[in-house]
């Protein structure tokens, strides 16, 4: 049981961090076409 404990918020962690990265790529593509494209 404690290692489901312990387990859970790293997963919790390490969604919302590829969650987050996701989205700062896709936020530097999309300025990056808008730049491109005007």
């Amino acid at each position: 049981m404690d290692f489901l404990v312990f387990q859970a918020p790293m997963l919790t962690v390490q969604a919302t961090l590829d969650g987050l990265l996701l989205g700062i790529l896709f936020a530097l593509i999309a300025y990056g076409m808008a730049l491109q494209w005007g």
